[in-house]
Parts: C-alpha cells; sequence; structure tokens
C-alpha cells in the first residue's frame, strides 16, 4: 500500500513539474511607455526616435550624418524568457542585431540583414550562437528571465542610411503587463564615472561642448552652449 501511495505522489510531482516548464507565450503589441530609445551616443552622428502607431511601435533612423546604430529597448517586466520571438516589418533592407540584458550579463546576437517590404519573425533561442556576452562567455546560455531586449537597426553598406522599421509583436514566456515605475531618485549614491556616457546633444545644430570630470564627490560636469546646440547630459 505504503509503495503505490509514494509511486501517485512521484508521478503528481512530475506532472506538476511539467506543467510549470510548459509557460504560455502569447504575441502582444509592444507598448511604448515600456520602450527606450537610443541613438548610440557611443557612434556620434545617428539621428532616429521611435512612436507609437496602430501597427506596434514604428523606429525611424538617419546614418547620412555618421554614427553606427539605433535601437529601441523593451522592458517587458516578469518573465520566463529563456527564448522569444518578435515580429517586424522593415520598409527597405535592414541590418540588425540584438541586445539582451539579463542580471550581470548583455548577450550580443549577430547582425542579420532582412528584406523590406514584408513581415519577418526574429527568433532567439536559450543556446544562440552570440556574437559576444559581456561579462560572460560566449558559449553561455540564455536564463529563463531577462531584464530587456534592444533590438538595433546597424549601419551598413548593403543597405539604405535612412528609414523605417516596424515592430509589431513580441512573444515572450511568462510576460505580465508592466509599465515602467517613474525613474525618480529614492535614494542617495555616488555615480560611476566609468558607467555614465556624456552627450552633447549631436542630434541639433552643433556648438554644445560638454565635458565630465571624475572627482571624490562623484562625477563634475561642465557644459558650454555660446556656440549653439540645445542641452548635455550624463546618462
Amino acid at each position: 500500500m505504503l509503495k503505490k501511495v509514494l509511486t501517485s505522489l512521484m508521478t503528481a510531482a512530475v506532472f506538476m513539474l511539467a506543467a510549470q516548464t510548459d509557460v504560455e507565450a502569447v504575441a502582444h503589441k509592444p507598448n511604448v511607455k515600456k520602450c527606450k530609445f537610443s541613438i548610440g551616443r557611443e557612434y556620434p552622428g545617428a539621428k532616429g526616435g521611435m512612436s507609437m502607431v496602430n501597427d506596434g511601435i514604428s523606429i525611424k533612423y538617419d546614418f547620412t550624418g555618421g554614427g553606427h546604430y539605433v535601437g529601441m529597448e523593451y522592458h517587458p517586466g516578469e518573465n520566463q524568457a529563456d527564448h522569444f520571438e518578435l515580429t517586424i516589418q522593415p520598409r527597405q533592407n535592414t541590418r540588425y542585431f540584438l541586445r539582451i540584458k539579463a542580471g550581470d550579463r548583455t548577450f550580443v546576437t549577430n547582425s542579420r540583414t532582412v528584406q523590406g517590404g514584408k513581415d519577418t519573425v526574429v527568433k532567439v533561442n536559450k543556446n544562440e550562437k552570440w556574437r559576444t556576452v559581456w561579462k560572460g562567455s560566449k558559449t553561455d546560455t540564455l536564463p529563463a528571465s531577462v531584464d530587456y531586449i534592444m533590438f538595433c537597426i546597424e549601419k551598413s553598406q548593403h543597405c539604405p542610411a535612412t528609414g523605417e522599421l516596424l515592430i509589431k509583436n513580441f512573444t515572450i514566456p511568462g510576460v505580465k503587463e508592466l509599465v515602467l515605475p517613474d525613474m525618480s531618485v529614492k535614494s542617495s549614491f555616488v555615480p560611476k564615472y566609468e558607467r555614465s556616457f556624456r552627450s552633447s546633444g549631436l542630434e541639433y545644430a552643433p556648438g554644445s561642448k560638454t565635458v565630465k570630470e571624475k572627482v571624490p564627490e562623484g562625477i563634475k560636469f561642465h557644459y558650454d552652449f555660446t556656440k549653439g546646440g540645445q542641452y548635455g547630459g550624463i546618462e
């Protein structure tokens, strides 16, 4: 009798574990409030922006003045994503790659070029052949939770320097709708110099000058708008 009871309990445990690992993934349209846009400030010159449209999020970009990439950083909230996919529709041939932040590591995919004018499903698996993994190894597997997914459009001599791309939906296991919280500072701290990036507002007319300086108290920011520009900042 005892043997039968134990067998039944073990069988139930196996089925419970199997049910928990089979997390439902439903395609959903991204919310622009959960996204951040980047012009790749470490490579000055690119311009662009994102906006909410009927079919998803539209990304417009312009590399005629330089730059290397622009990107949309999507924060899905709570998830169990060791794999995911998204549907994109570039208006023209487009070269792209992805950055996936998971804990201390950032996983970077290899670049790919897709044809314009049609939907393309981009799939990322946990055993992807990574271009690189920051603070990790290229043989690392994607863990079962990510902080954000950054879709990057890369400058290429084989693709137009200006264009538009539509991100129509994401399919991410375990995602719950969550809007980014208010980014107000709730505690004081000394910012790290090496984790800060200086901006001179290059998307506006040139002229502003900015300098960041490491000091014992934190970071000293110098700015000069006497010859133009509109803003400067520390990211």
